[in-house]
């Protein structure tokens, strides 16, 4: 690879933040000239790393059919976060151009303010019924690209939300146990309508990083993870990492090396190949 346009691709792939700061110092049209000329699934990291308007800025300076391209790889709060900051002509054309599926999930995170935490929310984590078994919950956990440090949502009939199991839970339950006897107590859902400048401070994240979001009707929206509730609430790379660097919690290292330790189990009694924590 010693073409320069390869090298410069290669460090989109695996640097997408850096390639994001470096294309900062370039006039935004050649900036969006040259993502232009890279494959569109590799451009969507690097998009997500820019503010979301110097993002939807690059977006607008393309064709509708190279932005369509680039978001239709991206994840739908991915491609919301772009989109918001885009005119609403623009913003129109390029959602209904997304697959029906995408579209109607960027429509859903677009119809909240910005300041909302329903904006922010993920809709592609593993959910299962809480009437599934535990034999059954770890099948479907080998099928999915699930990690192990997750909490699984469990969603009833009609999207409700009913509650979350740990995996050091599934580890240890009978294989023919429901998986709604088994919910933890520390991972109360928040409300979409939340703003985001009311839960960063919470207690929660010394625990957790994914939390489960609900309507009204305790309908399950979606999960808000910690480091995207940060970008929303405008904290730079270097503030994110100062805060996850920030010292230690006992009960956190605790946790975090207990699940490990279950997580080595898990791959021995199932036999399959998970992502590692």
């Amino acid at each position: 690879m010693n073409d320069p346009a390869d090298l410069s691709r290669a460090f989109l792939v695996n640097k997408p933040d850096d390639a994001a700061r470096a294309l900062e110092g370039l006039p935004a049209q050649d900036a969006a000239a040259f993502l232009a000329t890279c494959p569109p699934e590799t451009i969507g990291p690097v998009l997500a790393a820019f503010g979301d308007e110097p993002a939807a800025h690059l977006l607008s300076l393309m064709s509708e059919v190279e932005a369509v391209a680039i978001l239709k790889t991206m994840a739908p709060n991915e491609a919301a976060f772009i989109l918001r900051a885009a005119g609403e002509t623009r913003r129109a054309a390029l959602t209904e151009a997304l697959p029906k599926r995408s579209a109607g999930r960027v429509a859903q995170l677009l119809a909240y303010p910005r300041d909302q935490i329903g904006a922010w929310t993920r809709s592609d984590f593993l959910t299962v019924s809480p009437d599934l078994t535990v034999a059954q919950a770890q099948a479907r956990a080998q099928a999915s690209p699930y990690e192990l440090d997750d909490p699984l949502f469990l969603v009833g009939t009609g999207r409700t939300y009913a509650g979350a199991v740990r995996l050091s839970e599934i580890l240890r339950a009978r294989p023919n146990r429901k998986l709604r006897g088994l919910t933890v107590d520390d991972l109360a859902p928040l409300y979409d309508k939340t703003t985001l400048a009311s839960i960063g401070d919470l207690t929660v994240w010394a625990i957790h990083n994914r939390v489960p979001v609900v309507d009204r009707r305790n309908r399950f929206v979606g999960v808000l993870s910690e480091d995207v509730l940060r970008r929303a609430l405008g904290e730079a790379p270097a503030e994110q990492t100062a805060r996850r660097d920030e010292a230690p919690n006992p009960m956190v290292q605790f946790t975090a090396g207990y699940t490990r330790f279950l997580a080595n189990a898990l791959h021995i009694l199932l036999g399959r190949s998970f992502p590692r924590p």
